[in-house]
């Protein structure tokens, strides 16, 4: 388990870093670890759903510490983010499509729906609202 977690997390600095060269940022690999660490953390908060925002923000915090100015910071952290979100989330829809779901559905499958008293054909929510009313 610890060589799959360390190489998944090696991969993904590489990535990082492939990304650094590509707009021109020359911080060492170890700067990728450490950036994605930071970011990790970062998207940790509760925030938007993407992490738009917080990744962006960790990203330019993490790359000043090796003196990569704020708009080049940006720029990667930009490009880096939504060139790795786009693609999953296309292959996440193809999937769920191709699955035949739907997204009324996914509260049902988990049984989220309120509960309903079959004899008068309301649900529990909606008497609870009608008693407090009075």
């Amino acid at each position: 388990m610890f060589l799959w977690t360390l190489t998944l997390w090696m991969v993904g600095a590489l990535s990082f870093w492939i990304g650094f060269r590509a707009v021109g940022i020359s911080a060492p690999f170890s700067a990728a670890v450490f950036l994605q660490s930071l970011i990790a953390i970062g998207v940790a908060l509760p925030s938007s759903p993407g992490f738009f925002g917080p990744f962006e923000a960790s990203a330019k915090i993490g790359l000043a510490v090796y003196g990569v100015g704020e708009s080049q910071a940006v720029t990667w952290a930009i490009g880096y983010h939504v060139l790795s979100f786009i693609p999953i989330t296309v292959i996440g829809a193809y999937f769920f499509g191709r699955l035949g779901l739907h997204f009324r559905e996914i509260g049902e499958e988990h049984g989220d729906e309120p509960p309903t008293d079959a004899a008068a054909g309301e649900s529990v929510r909606q008497r609870a609202r009608a008693a407090a009313r009075r």
